[in-house]
């Protein structure tokens, strides 16, 4: 979620959800749970005052920079051996999955 919203900085939560693969009844506990913990500041869309928009704080960031490495290790350990294509192929898989993917049939 933090590097998603580092990437994407003013994501609201609906688009966060989508790109993370984490439903919504999951995903408000944890966005409050990192805004409480500092990492995270949700602020109301001026245009939309029902959504909620997200960026990372300066200890978001910082915790965002310490965890990035292991991170990437692991990604390396685990997918590391496959070519881009399949490991492409992979993580639209995963995302059909988790039901972020879209359906075609």
């Amino acid at each position: 979620m933090l590097l998603t919203v580092h990437e994407c900085p003013g994501i609201d939560q609906s688009r966060l959800g989508e790109m993370t693969g984490i439903d919504l009844a999951t995903l408000a506990p944890l966005v409050h749970r990192l805004e409480l913990r500092g990492l995270l500041a949700r602020e109301v869309d001026p245009a939309n005052r029902r959504r909620k928009l997200l960026t990372l704080t300066g200890d978001g960031n910082a915790t965002l920079d310490r965890i990035r490495p292991l991170s990437e290790a692991v990604d390396a350990s685990v997918v590391g051996g496959l070519p881009d294509a399949h490991r492409a192929v992979l993580m639209e898989s995963l995302r059909w999955i988790s039901g972020a993917g879209q359906r075609s049939d």
